[in-house]
């Protein structure tokens, strides 16, 4: 197979080419108050502490015409329990591990576990539910979520949906008897990154966020001549509402912000827009970029001597 490597200099000085809005903020103040609008998820009773870890489908009212879905996980046991929120991939998010009930591997002895769904989707459905449903939500001839005319204003674009559906299943979460009113772990990889960070950008619950190769990092870095690989999101402007290089100065300092992987030879997420994204943050933060590591590469298959870490306690 062809080597994918990268190298950078100077890369602390590396920032976004996606310009901030100048109501970026009262934009998003406008989000939260109409999900606050909306009928919040109901108080829920303590489960028995004999239950067993049985997942448990949940559905929530949630403003844009989808609610929000997923599986919550609690253990065995009295608790109260750090909680950890798992959030998948642009085409991993689609498939059948995604759309069904959690594997055994996928709860923890000692944490609640929320999987939640991007998109609102029911669960264990024929798959022609989900080939239907994922086509219709596409747009002008795009797949879900690339429409450049959908993009051009945020409040009609496609991942406004998103965030409100990973929101609301965090306010659902902390409504939960079971949790520990302290530990918040929200965490993805690639598209499920981009739903961390907006997660931890937005509900200041969140006390730590676990990004792996997060996608959505300097939308506007293609146009303005960054290396890229040939799946990129075309750039319009309300994209820059959700841009993570954005974001990260919203994530306060009680949140920390760790990317336990980026592919220096990743051109989906490119690594000038993660390296862009880990500059704006002004939180306690590290990263591990991995030489020849590519989108859909596998972490284990790269030895320390290709790691490189940065940051570290603050």
């Amino acid at each position: 197979a062809a080597f994918a490597g990268g190298a950078g200099a100077d890369v602390a000085a590396i920032r976004a080419d996606t310009p901030e809005p100048p109501d970026f903020d009262a934009f998003w103040a406008r989000r939260l108050a109409a999900l606050a609008a909306c009928k919040p998820p109901a108080p829920v009773s303590p489960r028995s502490p004999d239950a067993p870890a049985q997942p448990r489908a949940i559905t929530l009212p949630c403003p844009g015409g989808r609610p929000s879905t997923g599986y919550l996980c609690i253990p065995p046991g009295p608790g109260p329990f750090p909680a950890h929120v798992r959030l998948r991939g642009y085409n991993a998010s689609w498939g059948e591990l995604a759309r069904g009930t959690p594997a055994p591997e996928d709860m923890r002895p000692d944490a609640i576990v929320l999987h939640l769904s991007a998109h609102g989707y029911e669960y264990n459905r024929e798959p022609a539910y989900y080939e239907d449903l994922r086509a219709s939500l596409c747009s002008h001839g795009y797949d879900v979520g690339f429409d450049p005319e959908q993009n051009a204003d945020p409040a009609t674009s496609y991942w406004g949906g998103v965030v409100w559906r990973i929101l609301r299943g965090l306010q659902y979460l902390k409504t939960r008897p079971e949790w520990n009113r302290r530990d918040l772990v929200v965490e993805g990889g690639s598209m499920g990154g981009a739903q961390a960070v907006w997660a931890a950008a937005l509900d200041h619950d969140v006390t730590e966020c676990r990004p792996r190769i997060p996608w959505f990092c300097d939308l506007a870095g293609p146009a303005a001549g960054r290396e890229h690989g040939d799946w990129i999101i075309p750039w319009s402007p309300g994209l820059a509402y959700y841009d993570l290089a954005n974001m990260a100065r919203r994530i306060p300092a009680t949140c920390r912000v760790t990317i336990p992987q980026a592919g220096l030879g990743d051109y989906i997420s490119a690594p000038s827009g993660v390296m862009a994204f880990y500059n704006a943050l002004r939180c306690p933060k590290e990263a591990t970029f991995l030489q020849g590591m590519k989108h859909f590469d596998d972490a284990e298959d790269f030895p320390a001597s290709r790691r490189f870490r940065i940051g570290g306690a603050m």
